[in-house]
């Protein structure tokens, strides 16, 4: 438009004006909206932990199962338990109120998953924490392994279970639903979902509209991908009011409130202890319109950009056809 008008100040300034005067009011919004958040009325204690390296020793694993049997497999695998239950007492311990492990922290065989559970049920009564756990269940026929987080509360119950709804059919797991649970506790509503789901928008603003306060979200990474892919969480936290709290695994951990700004951080790849720890805010979500309207506003944008490329077309045609009959 300015183009067209050969930028003669005359002719574009009230066109400008307008445009500058929007997109200051945006800019001031934004600006007061982080200015005026009122403060958290309180927070959560919040360790995250990753114990070891199991995108490695996944590999490690199932190479471990073809060379020596099942057997062998369930063995070593308990042995990376022992190492997340450990870790999992020290924080407790050390004041943690809510302990969260990545995705597929440890690889489960269906046959010891019910004792597997038990026992982090028993710590979880045992240390009075909220145990947050990305498990992997797998089994020696021929159904597909789980992908899934599990909250036991201190009570030691399993209060939440969320199986992972994303990349399901490529993975080879048995899909969830897509439909977010929601467990009240002390702090607030909490769900959780798992890696990739944070990039389903049907998945996530349920988080929006069910009163969510902290969303977990564990995550399994891998370099090619870090720190871009945990970078678009923090867009979900912002988007749905939440406050997400993303434990990886070979990637970018964080805490991210519903402002989008970050209270907390570790990369895998440059810490010497893969712990991340923050006081995570209580109670705080707040009320967002994208969870009711997602992408209204871009894709009117999109229809707004065709119905002005069109009317420009028409113009152009148009003063064509009159310069040639004038002519």
């Amino acid at each position: 438009w300015a183009w067209e008008h050969s930028f003669a100040w005359p002719k574009i300034r009230r066109g400008t004006a307008v445009y500058a005067g929007i997109l200051l009011l945006v800019m001031l919004y934004g600006s007061a909206r982080l200015a005026f958040a009122p403060p958290a009325t309180g927070t959560v204690r919040m360790h995250g932990i990753t114990a070891v390296d199991m995108r490695q020793n996944w590999i490690a694993l199932n190479q471990l199962k073809e060379q020596e049997g099942w057997e062998a497999m369930r063995q070593r695998a308990a042995e990376y338990h022992d190492l997340y239950f450990a870790d999992t007492i020290r924080e407790a311990r050390a004041g943690a109120e809510l302990v969260h492990w990545p995705e597929q922290a440890v690889m489960v065989p269906g046959e010891d998953e019910p004792a597997f559970i038990a026992r982090a049920q028993e710590i979880a009564r045992q240390e009075g924490v909220y145990l947050a756990l990305g498990v992997g269940a797998v089994f020696q026929d021929d159904r597909p392994w789980e992908n899934k987080l599990i909250v036991i509360d201190p009570a030691g119950e399993v209060a939440l279970e969320h199986h992972k709804y994303a990349l399901a059919e490529m993975e080879g797991t048995k899909g969830g639903d897509g439909i977010l649970r929601t467990l009240e506790t002390p702090f607030g509503t909490l769900s959780g979902v798992v890696c990739n789901d944070t990039n389903h928008e049907e998945v996530v603003t349920q988080a929006g509209r069910n009163g969510t306060d902290i969303l977990l979200a564990p995550s399994l990474e891998y370099r090619a991908i870090d720190p871009i892919h945990a970078h678009m969480a923090i867009y979900r936290a912002i988007e749905n009011g939440v406050t997400v709290v993303r434990q990886a695994d070979n990637g970018l951990s964080f805490v991210a409130d519903p402002y989008g700004r970050v209270l907390a951080a570790v990369d895998h790849w440059t810490a010497s202890e893969r712990v991340l720890l923050a006081q995570v805010p209580a109670q705080a979500g707040v009320f967002t319109i994208y969870p009711y309207i997602g992408d209204l506003f871009a894709w009117l944008s999109v229809v707004g950009f065709v119905v002005i490329a069109v009317w420009g077309v028409v113009r152009w045609r148009r003063a064509g056809r009159e310069l040639t009959t004038g002519q």
